[in-house]
C-alpha cells in the first residue's frame, strides 16, 4: 500500500482495512433502506436455489414410488395435478420468482453502485476545491486522475460485484453442503476430501493475481502520467526529432503494464482447468459412493440426482468465493487510496475576524514575512515592502528567483511560516479567502478556458453579468470586433483550451474577464510574451487602460516592459535584493543593472 501511494504526496495517512470498511459502511448508510431490499432478495433468491432441487428430488422420489408401486400393482401409473403435476407448477412457481428477484436484485445493486460513486465523485471535487496548492506541486495530474478514475470503478466494485458474490457464494455453498450433510454426511465429507486440492489451487492463485493486480494498476498510473507529457509536449519532441526516445519510453511503459496482464492473464487460463479437474474427480467420486449407497438403500434416486447438483453448487462458489475475495481486497485497497485524498490535509480554515472595507483602495504591505515550501527549508526571510495604491510594481528576477511564490502568498495560495501580509492595513490572514480572492484580476502568460460560449467565459468570474456589460468589457479589452467576425459572435462554443482562436485573442478574452469583475489590484504575469508584435500592440494598450488608476504587479521576464514601473523588486533566491525605480536601479549599477543590461547587449 505505501508503494502504491508513494506518488501521492502532502495526502492523508493510510487508514486499517477495518476503519476502511466502518467509513465505507458510513457511505452505504443513506442507501441502508435499497441494501436492505438487496440483501432480502439475495437471500430469498439463494434459499429458492437450494430449496427448489430438494421439491425437485421428492418430485423424483414419488415419480420412481409410483411407477413402482404400479408396476406391482399391473396398473399404469398416470401424472396429473394431483397426482404429482403440484410438485412441477410449485418448481415452476419457484424458480420464476428466483427469476424476478434475481433481476431486482441487479437492478437494485447497479444503480445503489452508481449512486455511490456519484457521492465519490462530488466529494472529491469538493475535496479538490479545498487542497493547498502545495497538493498539486507535489502531485503529477496523470496519476492524480488516474487513481481517481480507476479507484473508483474499482469501488464500484465492492457493491456491483464483490460484495453480492461473496454473499451469494458463501450462503450458497453453506446452504448446500449443510443439505448434502442432512441428506448423506459420510458420501459428503469423502466428496469434500477431493475438493481440497481445488481450494488450495484457487488460493494460490488468488494471492499471485493479487500481486499482479497491484502491479498492473501501478504502472497503469505512471503509463498514463507519461502519455499526458507525451501528449502535452508533442510539438517540442518533434522539433528536436525526439521521437524515437518518446516511442522507447512508451514501449517500455506500455511492457511493464502488458508484462503484469500477461501474467493475469496466464493465471486465470491455467487455473480453471485445474479447478475443473480437481471438482470433476470429486464429481466421480461422489457418483461412485452415491451409486453404492442408492444400491443398498441409503439414499432414494431422488437425493441421488439432486447430489449432484449440491456437489456443483458447493464447487463452483468455492473458487468464486476465493476469486472475489481477491477483487475484494483490491477494492478495498483502492477505497483506501481515495480515503487518503480525502483526509489529506485542507487549506487552513478562514477566521472570518475581519472584513475589507467596501472600496478597497489597493495598498499592499509585506511585513517580515518568512515562507518556505516546508517547515526545514525557509525560502523567503524577512521580506518587507509597501506597494502604494494606484501603483505599478514590478517583480523581476531570474528563474526561481522566487516572482510568482510572491504573488501566491499575497493571494493565499500558501500560509506563511511568519510575519504579515496587509492589504489596506487589514491582516489577509484574518480575511476569507473568497472576499479577498475577490480584489484580485489575473492576466497570465497561459490561459484557461472551459468549454461553453465566449460570453460564458468573458463572465466567469460575474456570473450575473448582463449582455450589455459583458460586452462593454470585451470592447475595454479591445475584443468586442474579433468576437464579432466569429460564428456565433458572443454564442460562439469554445472547447476548453480551444485552438480556434489566436493566442492573442486568448489574452484579450482574458482582459475582458477582468475588466468585468473591476478588481482592486491587477497581477499581470509576461501577458504578452506569446504573441506576436500586432497582438502585443493591441494587448498592451487593453492592458495600459485596464491598469489605470489600478494597484498591479507586473512579473515581468522582458525588463524593457517595465521601465515605466513605479516601483521594482529585484528578487534572488526568494529573497528581495534590491528596490526602487528604473532609474535608481540602473543608476545602482547591481544585479538590476546587470539583468537589464545583459538583454540588450
Amino acid at each position: 500500500m505505501d508503494n502504491e501511494l508513494a506518488a501521492i504526496k502532502h495526502a492523508g495517512p493510510v487508514g486499517s482495512k477495518k476503519e476502511t470498511l466502518r467509513r465505507f459502511a458510513l457511505a452505504l448508510k443513506p442507501h441502508r433502506l435499497r441494501l436492505f431490499v438487496v440483501l432480502l432478495c439475495v437471500f430469498s433468491h439463494t434459499f429458492i436455489q437450494i430449496y427448489a432441487p430438494y421439491k425437485g428430488a421428492q418430485f423424483v422420489d414419488f415419480i420412481w414410488a409410483g411407477f413402482k408401486k404400479a408396476s406391482q400393482e399391473g396398473s399404469v401409473f398416470r401424472l396429473s395435478l394431483e397426482n404429482g403435476g403440484n410438485y412441477l407448477l410449485l418448481i415452476f412457481g419457484l424458480y420464476l420468482t428466483s427469476s424476478i428477484l434475481y433481476a431486482c436484485y441487479n437492478f437494485l445493486m447497479t444503480s445503489l453502485s452508481e449512486m455511490l460513486s456519484l457521492d465519490f465523485r462530488k466529494k472529491l471535487a469538493d475535496k479538490e476545491m479545498r487542497l493547498p496548492l502545495r497538493f498539486f506541486d507535489g502531485n503529477r495530474p496523470g496519476e492524480f486522475m488516474s487513481r481517481v478514475t480507476s479507484d473508483l470503478d474499482s469501488m464500484s466494485e465492492i457493491v456491483q460485484t464483490s460484495f453480492l458474490h461473496i454473499i451469494m457464494s458463501s450462503s450458497k455453498f453453506c446452504g448446500a453442503l449443510g443439505v448434502m450433510l442432512y441428506f448423506e454426511y459420510r458420501i459428503t465429507l469423502l466428496f469434500l476430501v477431493f475438493m481440497l486440492p481445488s481450494f488450495f489451487i484457487a488460493k494460490a492463485a488468488a494471492g499471485k493475481t493479487l500481486k499482479y493486480s497491484k502491479a498492473m494498476r501501478d504502472t497503469s498510473g505512471e503509463f498514463n502520467s507519461h502519455i499526458e507529457g507525451e501528449y502535452s509536449g508533442r510539438t517540442i519532441i518533434s522539433a528536436f526529432c525526439r521521437e524515437s526516445e518518446s516511442i522507447d519510453g512508451v514501449s517500455r511503459r506500455s511492457a511493464s503494464f502488458s508484462s503484469a496482464t500477461r501474467k493475469i492473464n496466464f493465471i486465470g487460463h491455467s487455473i480453471w482447468p485445474l479447478l475443473n479437474l480437481a471438482n470433476r474427480t470429486g464429481i466421480v467420486v461422489l457418483a461412485v459412493a452415491g451409486g453404492f449407497a442408492l444400491i443398498k438403500g441409503v439414499i432414494t434416486p431422488g437425493i441421488f440426482g439432486v447430489f449432484f447438483h449440491y456437489a456443483n453448487a458447493v464447487s463452483s462458489p468455492l473458487g468464486e468465493m476465493l476469486w472475489t475475495i481477491n477483487g475484494f481486497q483490491m477494492a478495498i485497497s483502492a477505497l483506501q487510496r481515495i480515503y487518503v485524498i480525502l483526509d489529506a490535509p485542507e487549506e487552513e480554515p478562514d477566521s472570518n475576524s475581519e472584513s475589507l472595507p467596501p472600496d478597497v483602495r489597493g495598498e499592499v504591505k509585506f511585513c517580515g514575512v518568512k515562507f518556505g515550501y516546508t517547515p526545514d527549508n525557509i525560502l523567503m526571510k524577512n521580506i518587507d515592502f509597501t506597494a502604494k495604491a494606484g501603483k505599478k510594481i514590478a517583480i523581476v528576477g531570474s528563474t526561481g528567483a522566487g516572482k510568482t511564490t510572491l504573488i501566491n502568498l499575497l493571494m493565499r495560495f500558501y500560509e506563511l511560516n511568519g510575519g504579515k501580509i496587509l492589504l489596506d492595513g487589514t491582516d489577509i490572514k484574518n480575511v476569507p479567502r473568497a472576499d479577498l480572492r475577490s480584489c484580485f484580476g489575473m492576466v497570465l502568460q497561459d490561459t484557461w478556458f472551459f468549454e461553453g460560449t465566449i460570453a460564458e467565459n468573458i463572465a466567469y468570474g460575474k456570473k450575473e453579468a448582463s449582455r450589455e456589460e459583458i460586452i462593454a468589457a470585451a470592447k475595454a479589452a479591445r475584443a468586442d470586433y474579433f468576437i464579432r467576425t466569429l460564428p456565433g459572435g458572443y454564442d460562439h462554443m469554445l472547447q476548453g483550451d480551444t485552438d480556434s482562436i489566436s493566442a492573442g485573442q486568448k489574452q484579450l478574452l482574458t482582459i475582458a474577464r477582468v475588466v468585468l469583475c473591476d478588481p482592486a489590484i491587477l497581477i499581470l504575469d509576461e501577458a504578452t510574451s506569446s504573441v506576436d508584435t500586432h497582438a502585443e500592440a493591441a494587448i498592451g494598450k487593453a492592458i495600459k487602460k485596464l491598469m489605470a488608476d489600478r494597484t498591479s504587479f507586473v512579473i515581468a521576464h522582458r525588463l524593457s516592459t517595465i521601465v515605466d514601473a513605479d516601483f521594482i523588486l529585484m528578487m534572488e533566491s526568494g529573497n528581495i535584493i534590491e528596490t526602487g525605480n528604473h532609474k535608481e536601479l540602473l543608476a545602482l549599477g547591481g544585479a538590476y543593472a546587470g539583468l537589464y543590461n545583459s538583454q540588450f547587449e
